[in-house]
Formats: C-alpha cells, structure tokens, sequence
C-alpha cells in the first residue's frame, strides 16, 4: 500500500480534469491514479490513443482548460501502456467511476495502490 496518502483534494481535481477533458473532446480511454512505488508518488495517467503521436499538445489542451490539479501529477499514455493493459483485462468502468485497487497482481503487472476513473476498451 502507498506511503504517500492520495489527498482528497487531487481525487476531486483529477475527477475534473478528466470530466473538462471529455467535454473537450479528447478520448479517454482510461483514467487512473497509479502509486508510483519507486518514486513513492502518485501520478495521474490519463490514457489517449491522441498519446502515440505526443503529449505536448495533450499537456496544451490541459493547461487551457485550468484545472485545479497540478499538471506535473499527470502523465498522458497511450494504451499500449502495460499497466492500462493489465489493469483493462481484469475489469471495465465506463463513465466515472472510483474503484481501488491495492496489493495486486495483473496479467503480471503489480499494482501497489491505484484509485481507477475510467478503464474502457
């Protein structure tokens, strides 16, 4: 389980931002909170197929659109990301959703603590 507590405030921001990113027109294929164990962080992932070709114009939409979330906290990735795959062959949530995982082990992928939005096909 992570160390680092993940605070209200940044579920609620990350809620937001993925909601304006909807409405924005970008497709979000999955949204997620990801402990990240060796850097003892926790990062937003945000999964585009808009993600293969770049992120700089991602980051871009992001920054107009003001969230309230630190951007540095985000990482724009496409699906090919192991951990989106690992995560989307255990389990689908359309929509938003707030599903937590903690301590598990995915299509051979450990997860050590996520908060889950968003994990479409």
């Amino acid at each position: 389980m992570a160390q680092e507590p993940l605070l209200e405030s940044d579920i609620i921001a990350g809620r937001e931002l993925v909601q304006s990113l909807d409405q924005a027109g970008i497709g979000i294929v999955g949204a997620f909170w990801l402990y990240m164990t060796d850097a003892d962080q926790w990062k937003l992932l945000i999964v585009t197929r808009d993600a293969a070709s770049g992120s700089r114009a991602l980051y871009r939409k992001a920054i107009e659109l003001h969230p309230a979330l630190e951007l540095t906290k985000v990482q724009f990735v496409p699906p090919s990301t192991p951990v989106f795959k690992a995560l989307s062959g255990a389990m689908r949530i359309t929509g938003l959703g707030n599903v937590r995982l903690t301590n598990n082990m995915l299509n051979g992928v450990y997860v050590d603590d996520a908060l889950v939005y968003r994990l479409a096909a």
